[in-house]
């Protein structure tokens, strides 16, 4: 009776839900800006502050106030503006962006509709539901939330707005490795980590397709790849220099991130027994 009451409580406090557009795996959502748009946004855990691109800038008179540089999934610095802070509304609920970053984003592998990215502003504002099956992304209050039943909880680890969780790797049949692996669902990549050096069918292959600069590395295979009590054989992964995990792993699941409590839910959908493809 309990676990009953606590799904239907999950479903009847949901402040908002958001149909969002798939590409690929990643997911986009409109995104209203003082009340202008909707524009679509990548929604990015892998942005530590929202993202816009010149075109927002330019079509709503935005006054840049600074610049700086950032990092992106490529090589080398990436150099930015800043304007000031921006009243942001997703489906029905509201925050505020402190200085979001301009960035021209007409070079990175997304659809030419996107003209912004959404991550630790959101997901540290509301719990953030992500459901691939259904395109949909749910918001809810952090102070009433209940997790959904029969979800697998994943620690989840927030620093300086970026999310890690813990993965653990059988890198081939001598050797496994737990890793700190930072949640970029601005990437279609599963799992990467350098170690994949040691694994099977190892070639090289060209890293970053985002920002800053691509770069050559490795890839190769994995033994396994373990995720909360999930396992997954045989998984394809690149040789990125700090671990990361990307959609091609979480979009098996519908993702719930509950930064304020420092968990993350993973619901397994019909994907979750696919194989995993080689890089691109």
């Amino acid at each position: 009776m309990q676990t009953i009451l606590r799904a239907f409580l999950t479903v009847v406090l949901a402040l908002t839900s958001i149909p969002a557009r798939r590409d690929g795996k990643l997911f986009y959502v409109p995104v209203r800006i003082a009340g202008h748009g909707p524009y679509w946004f990548c929604l990015d855990t892998g942005a530590h502050h929202v993202v816009i691109d010149p075109f927002i800038v330019k079509e709503l008179g935005l006054k840049v106030i600074g610049r700086t540089t950032t990092k992106g999934t490529g090589q080398g610095g990436v150099s930015t503006q800043r304007v000031g802070t921006l009243e942001l509304s997703v489906g029905d609920a509201h925050l505020k962006a402190a200085e979001p970053l301009v960035i021209d984003l007409s070079g990175v592998p997304i659809p030419k509709w996107v003209h912004g990215l959404i991550g630790a502003d959101l997901l540290e504002a509301f719990i953030v539901e992500m459901d691939p099956e259904r395109s949909t992304v749910r918001l809810f209050d952090r102070r009433t939330f209940a997790p959904p039943a029969g979800a697998v909880a994943v620690p989840l680890e927030d620093t300086n707005h970026r999310l890690f969780m813990p993965v653990t790797i059988d890198v081939n049949g001598k050797e496994r490795v737990v890793r700190r692996a930072r949640i970029d669902t601005g990437s279609e990549d599963s799992v990467g980590d350098a170690i994949v050096k040691d694994g099977r069918d190892v070639r090289e292959t060209t890293l970053g397709h985002g920002l800053g600069t691509d770069y050559k590395a490795v890839s190769g295979v994995f033994d396994a790849v373990h995720i909360g009590s999930f396992t997954f054989r045989d998984v394809w992964a690149p040789g990125t220099p700090d671990t990361a995990i990307g959609m091609e792993m979480l979009r098996r699941f519908t993702v719930t991130f509950d930064v304020a409590h420092h968990m993350m839910y993973l619901q397994p959908n019909r994907h979750l027994t696919e194989p995993v493809p080689a890089p691109q």
